[in-house]
């Protein structure tokens, strides 16, 4: 797997990894699967975390696993800026309230971080909201 940009000029590699000084990358740099899983797990897991603490911090309401997974579908794509009230203020709310219908709502994010829309951003939303909502994407 090769170190690419992505649609917003971002070093990236693996599953979506965004390439940090500390990874030793550039543009072109290969890595092995096992490498791209490892940073995979990496990421997994501090998206986790994060919207972890982010649940616990807005009203520790109830989430089925489909509605984790759609928030951590979310703070992986999208980062966990996107759980503040600067960038995501209806999102915030839907969250302090629980209110469910208003949060699966606001899980669209089809932009990248230069701002550009991308199709596959788009699909991703898409996804995201029929994961919140149960069902299984095709």
């Amino acid at each position: 797997m090769a170190v690419y940009l992505d649609g917003a000029g971002n070093p990236t590699v693996g599953w979506g990894h965004k390439v940090t000084s500390g990874d030793h990358l550039k543009v072109g740099d290969k890595i092995t699967k096992a490498q791209a899983e490892k940073l995979f797990s990496q990421d997994e897991s501090a998206a986790e975390n994060s919207v972890r603490s982010v649940l616990a911090a807005n009203g520790n309401h109830e989430y089925s696993q489909g509605e984790f997974n759609a928030l951590l579908d979310l703070d992986y794509n999208a980062g966990p800026g996107a759980f503040t009230t600067k960038e995501s203020p209806m999102l915030m709310r839907a969250m302090n309230a629980g209110d469910y219908g208003a949060m699966s709502k606001q899980l669209d994010y089809t932009k990248d971080s230069a701002g550009n829309q991308e199709s596959g951003l788009v699909e991703r939303s898409r996804e995201r909201r029929a994961i919140f909502l149960g069902s299984n994407p095709e």
